[in-house]
């Protein structure tokens, strides 16, 4: 339903906002979605941050089923 979703993306936002480094940024992407960009790191700590903050949602909201996805994509300096 439109208003737990709503609710629901406000919560992952805090849970997202305090697993985060000071130096990382994120922004809802869409209604549904959260794009982070995490600096100077590895793949395997990106992995980590995730599970923080899937970790962080689901014991604030008492969940066990697996709401959020997420997908890594590294940045790669551009051709010339």
């Amino acid at each position: 339903r439109l208003d737990e979703r709503e609710l629901l993306m406000e919560r992952l936002q805090e849970s997202i906002r305090s697993s985060l480094r000071f130096s990382d940024i994120y922004t809802q992407y869409s209604s549904c979605q959260f794009l982070v960009m995490l600096s100077d790191t590895t793949e395997e700590n990106v992995e980590m941050i995730a599970g923080r903050i899937c970790q962080a949602f689901y014991k604030e909201n008492k969940m066990e089923d697996e709401l959020i996805l997420h997908h890594t994509y590294p940045l790669k300096p551009a051709g010339k």
